[in-house]
């Protein structure tokens, strides 16, 4: 992936019913770091609590969801190993809520 200067990449969608939202976000660590936490603002806020995938698209890994509200979501992730320099992860994001 082309990092570029790009922090994050946003789109939303409604269809079928479904309101869709697909982030890409930058995490950037600092060398002896190994945990980041992601705040992700939805706005407008969505109509029910949202159901969350997140997984890390460039990076060795895992990712935890922390809270998840139909106004936002907080993603952890945390590093196999200790950065020993910075390092960059990126971090794709669907959340949906289904709509009535």
């Amino acid at each position: 992936m082309n990092s570029g200067g790009i922090i994050q990449k946003i789109t939303r969608s409604k269809a079928d019913g479904c309101d869709r939202f697909v982030g890409i976000f930058r995490c950037d660590f600092e060398a002896g770091q190994n945990r980041y936490v992601l705040n992700v603002p939805i706005h407008p806020p969505m109509a029910g609590i949202p159901e969350v995938e997140a997984m890390i698209l460039q990076g060795t890994g895992r990712t935890r969801i922390t809270d998840c509200e139909k106004f936002g979501i907080r993603i952890e992730v945390v590093l196999n190993e200790t950065c020993n320099q910075t390092c960059r992860v990126f971090l794709e994001t669907v959340v949906y809520s289904f709509t009535q």
